[in-house]
């Protein structure tokens, strides 16, 4: 009798096995695909996120150029991993680079973003968050909010046209017609 039983036996022993082999599979091609676009992003820059992001205000060779330039001689302020040049803000953070003209900031606003681990508020995330006249919206990570009003108010003095702070009217009007929020503030200039 249990020579009948046993097959089935070592057949349920070993279904843990051949499961637990394809979790190490899927796992081994997921950090294939991971390293593989890493490698990519490496030898051809203009497919990454931040060349990507340069290659919105021109061409990318010429603007990375500009963009090198400056950093090695006209920076104007420099607090964590933010410098702002002459004519960039450059975000130096490991998730989220953000490359952005300063022409092109129409409004900045202070923001926060709470983290929590099974409702116990663990950290608060510090951002200024940026809407372009590109109709972009990007979040520059901060270290803290000490450095968060630093930068802002190094913007605003900088380009005193930008608006700063948060409204629930610009908001709207971000969100129903930005182009005319856009020419509302540039006509400021």
């Amino acid at each position: 009798m249990s020579e009948l039983i046993l097959p089935y036996a070592i057949q349920a022993n070993t279904s843990f096995i051949i499961i637990q082999g394809l979790f190490l599979q899927l796992a081994w091609i997921i950090i294939f695909f991971f390293t593989l676009r890493r490698l990519v992003y490496l030898l051809l820059p203009r497919l990454s996120n931040v060349g990507r992001a340069v290659a919105l205000y021109g061409k990318y060779d010429r603007v990375k150029a500009e963009i090198e330039s400056e950093l090695c001689h006209e920076v104007r302020f420099t607090t964590g991993n933010i410098i702002i040049t002459k004519s960039w803000l450059v975000n130096i953070h490991k998730l989220y680079p953000v490359i952005i003209s300063l022409d092109k900031i129409v409004w900045i606003y202070a923001d926060a973003k709470h983290i929590d681990l099974k409702g116990i508020p663990v950290r608060k995330l510090h951002y200024l968050s940026v809407k372009t006249s590109l109709k972009k919206s990007y979040r520059v990570m901060m270290g803290d909010k000490v450095e968060l009003e630093d930068v802002a108010s190094n913007l605003v003095e900088q380009y005193p046209y930008i608006v700063s702070g948060f409204h629930r009217q610009i908001r709207s009007m971000w969100k129903k017609n930005p182009d005319a929020l856009i020419a509302n503030i540039f006509s400021r200039k």
